[in-house]
């Protein structure tokens, strides 16, 4: 069923994905723009242009831009590969958390709201956060249920620092981590 979920949540991304909608948005030109000092050697880890943005995105796009060419389906392809990777990880954190049925109920509404749909059709900034996010806070959980520790542990940090690397708002996940630790440390 999850599997199901998982390509039912990756067709309605990719189906059409250059046509609709049609022409770039304005945040995905600017993003295409940005991306161009990859290809003549400039790697920065923050990309100062059009008020900021960190770089996870633009080095996947990069990616994709290389391997497809310039096109709207590639400048809008690592969204669809994140959005539906949160769906399975909202699956994975669901179950964890709260079990197997509210899982599957997570997972369904990501693969087909109208909204996360959007999101993931759309080459913007935004969308990485969500993935990372989903994974930080899973492996959050299993390392503070001491599940495999040192496993959680390393992997909770590597999702953690690449959410860093998504959108400003991942920054307010330290907040969240210590509320997590301070419930842990109460119970």
């Amino acid at each position: 069923m999850l599997a199901a979920l998982v390509l039912l949540a990756f067709f309605f991304r990719i189906w059409q994905l250059a046509e609709v909608p049609s022409g770039l948005l304005w945040d995905e030109g600017a993003t295409g723009i940005d991306v161009v000092p990859l290809f003549h050697g400039q790697f920065p880890i923050f990309f100062a242009a059009h008020s900021g943005h960190e770089p996870l995105l633009f080095y996947a796009q990069a990616g994709a831009l290389w391997l497809f060419g310039w096109s709207a389906f590639s400048l809008r392809l690592p969204a669809v590969f994140f959005t539906t990777l949160a769906v399975a990880g909202s699956f994975a954190l669901g179950r964890k958390l709260f079990g197997r049925q509210v899982a599957m109920v997570a997972a369904f509404l990501m693969a087909v709201t109208l909204w996360y749909v959007e999101i993931g059709r759309l080459g913007r900034t935004n969308t990485a956060l969500p993935p990372m996010l989903v994974l930080t806070v899973l492996w959050l959980a299993a390392w503070l249920r001491n599940e495999r520790p040192w496993r959680a542990a390393v992997l909770c940090g590597l999702f953690f620092g690449l959410l860093l690397y998504t959108y400003s708002p991942g920054r307010f996940m330290v907040f969240v981590i210590a509320l997590m630790w301070l419930w842990t440390f109460v119970r």
